[in-house]
């Protein structure tokens, strides 16, 4: 680069002494001094051409230093941010410092843009929250390079209050806290936590009494703003209970429910069920299963009152059996389902299906499969009746 300077320099020089030499050419023929040609001055002629020579290497020279600007000219290949993730808070600013790459490029100039002027807004690179949400802002250089980063503006809550302060409910009933955040566009959200577990439990504002006894329920803010509620458990005792039957007949295999009636209505005692028997009858929530002919006692428990009922369960035998088919003839890996008749059709009795060859043919609930050359006989039992069938397979 010096000695390109020192060259452009020294060619001034010459143009420059090229003009004076010229000018003095045109003013000569105007003055009365004689031109005398010494040994080694220069012509009138020899000037001309070389004025016409320094003219064209200055044409040359100009298109030369042209060129050269031209290829000096250097292209941006990226522009990065020193942040692409930034999470702000509303009301305040930041600045995003754009860096070009090469750092000899010719036109560094970045404009910068926001895909959301309610969420923030840039200028030169300062970047101001404005309000809550996401944003994405672009630095864009003048060839169409790009880099971004995503903004988003949190708002921080100031304040919380639950709608109530205190409040009594009943074991084993619910109450709901409801919490309020300012300023109204917080991005703030809110947990709720039990100051005793055993009292009482909370879980997104539903408060359940668990146990009779206090205790305070608190709401937090992601900004750690709080609000508290002391909740108070009471507990009800019964003071009787009813079943709406005291005793009851019901076949194996079918259900019958049993009612509780508790006094007074508010009472927070746990409602219990128990059975005598469970090979008779069970007991869920009140819904009684026959299991076995027999007799079962039911029982209801409510603090410290109960009430029972009898349960009767009964079976009905079967009275008969019959099939749709005696005999069959079958091909090997051939299927047939056979129906079983029995009466009565209320009957307690099971169906069961045995075969006295598996070899020769299986069955499965009525389906025969025939198996194997031979001869088999399929049998249906209901209670103490039975059937048969014989099988003949080929």
């Amino acid at each position: 680069m010096t000695e390109l300077k020192v060259a452009k320099k020294f060619r001034g020089m010459k143009q420059l002494i090229a003009c004076i030499m010229a000018l003095c050419l045109v003013t000569l023929p105007f003055t009365n001094i004689p031109m005398v040609h010494a040994e080694g001055e220069q012509t009138e002629e020899q000037t001309l051409e070389q004025t016409e020579e320094q003219t064209e290497e200055q044409t040359e020279e100009q298109t030369e230093e042209q060129t050269e600007e031209q290829e000096e000219t250097v292209d941006v290949v990226s522009v990065s941010l020193n942040h692409t993730v930034k999470e702000v808070v509303k009301g305040t600013q930041f600045t995003l410092v754009a860096t070009v790459n090469p750092t000899n490029a010719t036109d560094k100039t970045v404009t910068w843009t926001t895909s959301n002027s309610a969420v923030v807004n840039v200028t030169n690179g300062l970047v101001k929250a404005v309000g809550r949400g996401t944003a994405v802002i672009t630095a864009r250089t003048v060839n169409g390079k790009t880099a971004t980063c995503i903004v988003t503006v949190k708002v921080p809550s100031t304040s919380v209050t639950l709608n109530k302060t205190k409040a009594t409910i009943y074991k084993g009933k619910k109450v709901t806290l409801k919490a309020t955040m300012a300023p109204a566009d917080t991005t703030d959200k809110v947990t709720y936590t039990t100051s005793n577990k055993k009292i009482a439990t909370v879980k997104n504002g539903v408060v359940k009494g668990i146990k009779k006894g206090k205790a305070v329920i608190t709401a937090t803010t992601t900004s750690g703003k709080t609000a508290k509620c002391t909740i108070t458990v009471k507990e009800v005792s019964s003071k009787s209970v009813k079943l709406n039957k005291k005793k009851v007949t019901i076949i194996k295999g079918k259900k019958v429910t049993l009612k509780a009636k508790v006094l007074p209505k508010t009472s927070t005692d746990t409602i219990l069920w128990k059975t005598s028997n469970k090979k008779v009858a069970t007991v869920k929530n009140g819904v009684i299963v026959g299991n076995k002919a027999g007799k079962a006692t039911i029982t209801v428990k409510v603090g410290k009152k109960t009430a029972k009922c009898v349960v009767t369960v009964k079976e009905v035998k079967a009275k008969s059996i019959k099939l749709n088919k005696k005999k069959v003839t079958m091909k090997k890996s051939a299927v047939l389902t056979l129906k079983a008749k029995v009466k009565p059709s209320n009957t307690t009795d099971s169906v069961k299906w045995s075969t006295s060859n598996k070899k020769v043919a299986t069955v499965k609930d009525g389906v025969v499969t025939a198996v194997g050359k031979g001869k088999a006989t399929i049998t249906v039992k209901a209670g103490k009746k039975t059937v048969k069938c014989k099988v003949y397979v080929k």
